[in-house]
């Protein structure tokens, strides 16, 4: 019995190595959270500002950025990833629109059996998208059409469906910080550490690369590369933020925002509070993306994974098994 364990413990082990990808979910709980000065950086452009009341639900959050062999599961690029850059099925996907990684999330979730969380013009299948059949491949790939910024201005977020989605900028950087039934009242200056080379791949560690995932020290819930690597698209228009303004961020605008900073950034914008932005159809070497799912009905307590997650955490790795992505949503 004891050589059987160890052999399957051995054969786990084997497998996880050769994914190149640490346990992929974490479940943090939610909590309401009132923004305070202590949240603010040294350029006074925050989300957590005074007064400001955000519900945070709770989540399953992905540990690593969105990789190029899950995010090739669905998806192809305009400009495939580069050997200078970092190629490879283990690094981050980059050069990926906002656009992209909305069309990357409804096909996950379709796969999974999932309510996806984006919809345009009432259909949750990318494949229906307007326009989106210019932009199949032999493959049964797609990526968003160069003007799906006119093509999908109805995009609508179900914020209550249990499908993969992007995170939004306040999950974000409630994540970065810690939080997990709330923000740790001891803060760094960068997620999870008051070094950036500690925790991150930035301009003056990175070699102008990229990197696979969980080199650098997690943060306290064991989320890695939050600072530095790749930055990440989030759901919300970049936009000022006031004491007023939604969970969801700015009611419109015409760049989304990015958090976290990458390998080519300086260190300033790798701080957990700084922020970015970027227009929703542009892709750039510098920008990929990371999963989060919300978690319905969530009761009290922690788990934090350590060999692939938990009840409805499947790992992205998997995603190219079994049936073609779109099958089974007609919507």
């Amino acid at each position: 019995m004891t050589v059987c364990v160890v052999l399957a413990s051995l054969i786990l082990f084997s497998c996880v190595q050769e994914a190149g990808i640490p346990a992929p979910y974490e479940e943090i709980n939610g909590a309401d959270v009132t923004g305070s000065l202590e949240y603010s950086n040294s350029y006074g452009d925050y989300i957590f500002v005074p007064s400001r009341e955000v519900h945070i639900n709770s989540l399953w959050v992905s540990d690593h950025e969105v990789t190029q062999s899950e995010y090739e599961c669905f998806c192809y690029y305009k400009v495939a990833p580069d050997e200078d850059t970092g190629k490879g099925k283990n690094f981050p996907a980059f050069n990926v629109s906002w656009f992209d990684a909305i069309i990357y999330c409804n096909f996950l979730s379709i796969k999974k059996g999932l309510t996806p969380a984006y919809s345009v013009n009432g259909s949750v299948n990318p494949a229906l998208f307007p326009g989106a059949e210019n932009y199949e491949n032999t493959s049964r790939k797609y990526r968003a059409p160069d003007d799906a910024e006119s093509l999908w201005v109805q995009i609508e977020f179900n914020e209550i469906a249990d499908g993969y989605r992007l995170p939004t900028e306040a999950e974000w950087e409630y994540i970065a910080r810690g939080g997990d039934g709330g923000i740790p009242k001891k803060q760094t200056k960068y997620p999870g550490s008051n070094s950036a080379d500690s925790v991150s791949w930035y301009k003056a560690n990175s070699a102008s690369a990229i990197h696979t995932p969980a080199q650098k020290k997690e943060n306290s819930i064991f989320i890695y590369d939050l600072a530095g690597n790749v930055k990440e698209w989030c759901w919300d228009w970049y936009g000022e933020v006031t004491s007023s303004t939604g969970e969801l961020g700015a009611d419109s605008g015409e760049k989304r925002v990015l958090r976290g900073g990458a390998f080519n950034s300086d260190s300033r914008y790798c701080e957990v509070s700084a922020r970015d932005c970027l227009s929703p159809s542009e892709r750039s070497p510098s920008v990929g993306f990371r999963l989060v799912r919300t978690i319905a009905g969530k009761s009290a307590g922690k788990k934090h994974s350590s060999s692939g997650g938990g009840d409805g955490a499947e790992s992205g790795a998997s995603c190219c098994s079994g049936a073609d992505s779109g099958e089974g949503a007609d919507e």
